[in-house]
């Protein structure tokens, strides 16, 4: 009986070496990274699915306008169409600007984007060419400020149509 138990002892002393917690203490020592690394992902989706929406509401505003001369000519609404495409944005900042040409016989010359401007050129034979470039632009805070990256994201959308009137 004594050789048994003497060789229960042996068994015993094999199977705990004394490395019992090494596996918790490297746990303890990884989990931090492993949790920074997390947040830092998900504050990266964060950004980029508000970029992906600020280029939308800019491609979207552009599409508003771009469906006959009327619309073409209505900023606010291009402003109003580019904020409800990006609702989940609160602050989304859109310009809209114009260039404008009276294209005849392949020629094009400058002219004011106005509606009148469709009844001077279609008389000399030709079509207005009208331009819009769309600039959206929203400020995304970080949930999570994590060193090292800024306080705030600035994105920028950018669109360009054109119109035939």
């Amino acid at each position: 009986m004594t050789e048994e138990r003497l060789q229960q002892r042996r068994l015993m002393r094999k199977t705990h070496t004394g490395e019992a917690g090494q596996a918790l203490i490297e746990l303890a020592l990884v989990m931090p990274v492993f949790i920074i690394m997390l947040v830092g992902a998900a504050e990266l989706v964060r950004v980029a699915y508000a970029a992906i929406e600020v280029s939308n509401a800019a491609r979207s505003a552009a599409q508003y306008g771009c469906q006959n001369g009327s619309t073409a000519l209505d900023p606010t609404a291009m402003q109003a169409v580019a904020s409800a495409d990006a609702g989940n944005l609160a602050n989304v900042n859109t310009t809209v600007a114009y260039a404008c040409k009276c294209a005849a016989a392949g020629v094009g010359t400058s002219i004011a984007c106005t509606q009148a401007a469709s009844d001077t050129c279609t008389t000399g034979g030709g079509y207005v060419v009208t331009n819009l470039v769309i600039t959206t632009s929203a400020n995304v805070s970080p949930l999570v400020h994590l060193p090292g990256l800024p306080n705030t994201y600035t994105l920028r959308g950018y669109a360009v149509h054109e119109v035939l009137r």
